[in-house]
């Protein structure tokens, strides 16, 4: 408990402020090196020194956010109770009901930080800004088995699963709760009770101990100033009821460290609490180095005429840097370009174009592309010459027809002469050509 906190003191609404707690944006792989000391100093009390205690969290494997409200048994509750404020003047009822669902973090260390405002059940004007840590945390059964002295809290006729149920400790350096509305100041420092330790908070089936549901709660004192007058408790809870219950992996954009820092300023019985995330920020695309492009290639046999069953001939090789440590998700594809078709005098040729690329768990991308020639080794098999077919003419007439072209492989018409030999009861035209079978390579065909 703050302790110094026991008389009329004029620095109650003097409460100490951090400096070095800005959001920090960086890489995942940067927390290692992150140094949370965030200072804390006051103005109002200069000769002052505020006690500030810290402690990280790591978030890159995850956490559960919970949502919280006020547990309700057999009658009218509250989230926050605060046993005696009533009777010393401070409020209308002694139950505070939050405003919004309280948060409360579980957290990867074990911790469980719930977050939040609560306003007084009759006065609405009176609110309190919520912040408490829980610490320690022990499974029930095993907490139970330690000691018979060990207890614990559960509604009527509520069973739970011990196996399940989680307990903690109040971290004091770390709970309190501040007056927002109602008065000029308020703060209340927060501690475990009972001091023995006996009893838990609890986390789980019937964890509020007001009612069956999946619910957190615990027994703490409080102690403090209003208006510079001292005030304190033995006894006040949180009593709530888990709506909602999420895992949470963090994504690019949110936050994968957390720093918590708290300071109290001795003597005025004030303090403060601020919470610094790192957040996974992340604006370059990732690079390729050392790229090696696949070789140019032939292949035996004419090109296909389709190329959708033309496979990989040699993949790139390299290596992708990013400047976060994180996942890369790579891609690998090609597309084919018909560069010749092939003919009697020209082979096939295709250019492929092999596109790799690389992605951030920030979206940002990185590409690598290289150009590989693909060959054809063989000329397109060709026709050869194409003589023409047999005709019938009028016999009346003074010179045949016009006869049918011959062409060579390449579909380049021949020269050719033609003479007739009459005789019943048709005419026979025989033909004759000239043709330069070395510029077609028509080895083979036989004229």
């Amino acid at each position: 408990m703050l302790g110094q906190a026991t008389a009329q003191t004029s620095c109650h609404d003097c409460f100490p402020v951090f400096t070095g707690a800005d959001v920090v944006s960086a890489c995942p792989d940067e927390l290692q090196d992150w140094i949370f000391a965030p200072v804390a100093s006051a103005d109002c009390a200069p000769d002052i020194t505020p006690v500030v205690n810290n402690f990280v969290e790591d978030l890159q494997s995850g956490w559960v956010h919970h949502s919280a409200v006020t547990s309700l048994g057999m009658g009218p509750d509250g989230a926050i109770r605060l046993y005696g404020m009533t009777s010393l003047g401070y409020a209308n009822s002694d139950y505070f009901i939050e405003t919004e669902p309280l948060s409360a973090e579980e957290l990867p260390s074990g911790r469980i930080r719930i977050t939040g405002e609560v306003a007084n059940a009759l006065d609405a004007n009176n609110r309190w800004q919520v912040h408490i840590v829980l610490t320690d945390a022990r499974p029930a059964g095993l907490w139970l088995e330690e000691s018979p002295n060990h207890g614990l809290v559960l509604a009527y006729n509520c069973e739970t699963d011990t196996t399940s149920m989680m307990t903690y400790v109040l971290d004091p350096e770390h709970s309190h709760l501040r007056n927002l509305s109602g008065f000029d100041s308020g703060f209340l420092q927060l501690a475990h009770m009972p001091v023995n330790g006996h009893r838990r908070f609890q986390l789980g089936i019937g964890g509020s101990s007001h009612n069956c549901n999946l619910g957190l709660g615990g027994w703490f004192a409080w102690e403090g100033h209003i208006n510079g007058t001292p005030v304190l408790g033995t006894s006040g809870d949180l009593i709530v009821d888990i709506t909602e219950s999420e895992e949470r992996v963090p994504l690019c954009g949110d936050a994968v460290a957390l720093g918590v820092a708290t300071a109290f300023l001795p003597g005025c019985g004030t303090g403060s609490s601020v919470a610094t995330p790192i957040v996974w920020h992340d604006e370059l695309a990732p690079e390729m180095v050392d790229l090696i492009c696949p070789s140019d290639t032939v292949l035996p046999g004419v090109m296909p005429e389709s190329l959708d069953g033309l496979d990989w001939l040699g993949e790139p090789m390299g290596s992708w840097v990013d400047n976060c440590s994180a996942e890369l998700f790579e891609d690998l594809a090609f597309a084919d370009e018909v560069v010749t078709a092939g003919s009697c005098t020209e082979v096939g040729e295709i250019l492929r174009t092999i596109t790799w690329s690389a992605t951030d768990d920030c979206g940002q991308t990185g590409m690598a592309v290289c150009e590989q020639s693909i060959t054809f080794a063989d000329l397109p098999d060709m026709p050869g010459i194409a003589f023409p077919t047999d005709t019938t003419v009028n016999c009346d007439a003074t010179d045949p027809e016009a006869l049918a072209t011959v062409l060579d492989a390449c579909g380049n018409p021949l020269a050719f002469e033609t003479s007739d030999v009459i005789g019943p009861p048709a005419i026979v035209t025989e033909q004759s050509f000239e043709a330069d079978f070395n510029t077609c390579n028509l080895d083979g065909f036989v004229a």
